[in-house]
């Protein structure tokens, strides 16, 4: 069945839901999906993202006077059961939260992702369909290649949105495929007057000073061991873990692992350049071990972990060290400045 197809077979209301802290793929895909489901004349939708959008979504949306869509970011304040979920822009359950509970009482699921899919053995919905293409630089384009007449039909905003994403998501288009430049030279028509504008606004962004001290504190903290003539650097902050990921890999790590610790549970982000092990499979395997979920692909992995009594950040540390030691099948030495 064609993602149109089952847009317009699932029953109202309809939950549409990105990962926590929503960027630029998962926001626009939420846009995308909205008015797609309105083309087809549905009206009981609700978008929702743990934690909202990013400051990076929202600094874009400030300075191309967007209105930020009204995204409700936890099932308290979700004033409808939904009968039908569409969950795209993330790989494992454990990225939404508490919607988890609200997710798996629906009748009808729809989930998109261009990473591999992890779908818990205790989600059990009769009416599930998967579209999932690792291939893709992003959800966002999945989305608009599978509703081509989505793309026909976007505005100048959405143009920004989808620009965005597929930018951000393709590393500036290194990861581009022949469809990736044909949806781009669709949207691009509807922006050219204001396409620098939105190069330089998406990857010329003012650093917030909270973010600068996070990768301050993050890199001080920072251990490096060595593996053949490879580096793998781990950490822990408090916050913008994947901008100390992306530091640490820009500074020479070939991974990088971020371990944060926040009021319910414990986060990992990892993220790799190279080819040897895989994030997703690493974060998998660590949260497994504390009952809880981790996800991604194979150069960028994320896991959340429930807290517990005896659980602690520098545990947690240790594990993530060992398990890529077993994965490597091989020591890993330290390495210390001399």
């Amino acid at each position: 069945m064609s993602l149109r197809e089952l847009l317009k077979s699932i029953p109202e209301p309809i939950l549409v839901i990105a990962h926590r802290n929503t960027d630029f793929d998962g926001y626009a895909s939420l846009l995308l999906i909205d008015k797609a489901l309105r083309d087809l004349n549905k009206s009981s939708i609700v978008l929702a993202s743990p934690e909202g959008v990013s400051k990076s979504v929202r600094d874009l949306l400030e300075k191309f006077n967007i209105p930020q869509k009204n995204i409700v970011e936890s099932p308290d304040k979700l004033h409808l059961r939904p009968t039908s979920c569409i969950i795209v822009d993330t790989s494992s359950l454990s990225q939404i939260e508490d919607f988890v509970k609200i997710v798996k009482n629906v009748e009808h699921l729809v989930w998109i992702d261009h990473h591999s899919i992890r779908v818990s053995n205790s989600l059990q919905i009769r009416n599930m369909y998967i579209i999932a293409d690792r291939n893709a630089t992003s959800t966002c384009e999945i989305i608009l290649r599978e509703l081509p007449e989505l793309v026909d039909s976007l505005d100048v905003e959405l143009s920004i949105l989808s620009l965005a994403a597929i930018l951000v998501d393709s590393r500036r288009l290194a990861k581009a495929s022949s469809t990736t430049f044909q949806i781009l030279s669709k949207i691009v028509k509807n922006i050219e007057n204001i396409y620098e504008k939105i190069i330089s606004s998406i990857f010329q962004r003012d650093m917030p000073f909270d973010e600068k001290m996070a990768r301050i504190k993050g890199m001080l903290r920072t251990e490096a061991y060595r593996f053949n003539n490879n580096i793998l650097c781990i950490s822990h902050v408090s916050a913008h873990e994947a901008s100390l990921a992306r530091l640490l890999l820009d500074a020479g790590c070939d991974i990088a692992v971020v371990v944060s610790e926040h009021e319910k549970e414990f986060r990992i982000i990892a993220r790799s350049r190279i080819d040897i092990i895989s994030m997703a499979e690493l974060c998998q395997k660590v949260a497994s071990k504390y009952m809880g979920q981790g996800g991604g692909h194979d150069k960028a992995g994320a896991a959340a972990i429930p807290k517990t009594q005896d659980l602690r950040l520098r545990r947690l540390m240790r594990e993530v060290l060992r398990t890529v030691s077993e994965m490597l099948n091989q020591r890993l030495r330290k390495v210390r400045a001399r």
